[in-house]
């Protein structure tokens, strides 16, 4: 079977009412980690180029986005967190 993984995320240089960046965790299955981690960081720019997220960012998508964390999950696990959302912060320190 093909392993899941969760992420958490980070994405800078947003801009909007203040917003400097945000996190967020995605998950996403591949045979290796770090190709999970790509469809996970590919997920969330398409969310912030053409998905509800594109709103919040009126000069477009986040400068860069970085995986802070991954670890493997069970299949259970992944109804356990919504695979969506952002959590928005105004400074960067």
């Amino acid at each position: 079977p093909i392993p899941f993984y969760r992420f958490r995320i980070q994405g800078r240089g947003i801009s909007g009412a203040g917003v400097l960046g945000f996190y967020t965790t995605r998950h996403a299955y591949a045979a290796s980690k770090e190709k999970a981690a790509i469809k996970a960081l590919d997920a969330v720019m398409r969310d912030w180029t053409t998905g509800p997220s594109s709103r919040l960012s009126p000069d477009g998508p986040p400068k860069s986005l970085e995986v802070e964390a991954g670890w493997q999950i069970g299949l259970h696990e992944l109804w356990s967190a919504p695979n969506k959302g952002n959590m928005l912060y105004e400074r960067d320190d």
